[in-house]
């Protein structure tokens, strides 16, 4: 999933804060406070000024603030560059950028679920995931650089 393709519909802005059970159907992006628990069938994207005090269940979750609590996302979790997590994560797959800081367990593991929907690799040439510095989407073919005639 691209960073453009992100679905939220739900959106906990800069200076709000929720305490309690949050539980949506579609994404979430916190930029404000939350405490409690976060479930998210979808995306839950922390912004850079979020901060969670919660566990949080979603598809994929993208971390850019501050979470502490535990994580546990069966496609995806990203922990961008300014991203504080202290916590357990749970995941199939883990994205961590340089700077980003995390204290706490990690267990990475395919479940028959996951196995099964992504059983067909694409084909060589290709991204598994996306590439965010190239902006290259899954399974779009991987640019080519030819060297210039002299």
């Amino acid at each position: 999933m691209g960073k453009e393709d992100l679905a939220v519909n739900t959106i906990i802005g800069k200076g709000a804060t929720f305490d309690g059970l949050l539980e949506i159907s579609g994404g979430l992006r916190v930029d404000g406070a939350v405490k409690g628990k976060i479930v998210s069938a979808d995306v839950v994207l922390i912004g850079p000024s979020g901060v969670v005090d919660a566990d949080i269940e979603a598809k994929e979750t993208i971390i850019g603030g501050t979470v502490k609590g535990n994580v546990k996302a069966p496609d995806k979790i990203e922990l961008q560059a300014k991203s504080q997590v202290e916590g357990d994560i749970i995941t199939y797959s883990l994205v961590v950028e340089q700077g980003a800081t995390f204290h706490g367990n990690c267990q990475m593991r395919k479940d028959q679920a996951r196995q099964a929907a992504h059983a067909a690799s694409p084909p060589q040439g290709t991204f598994k995931e996306t590439d965010s510095l190239l902006g290259v989407k899954k399974n779009e073919p991987v640019p080519t650089f030819q060297k210039a005639k002299a």
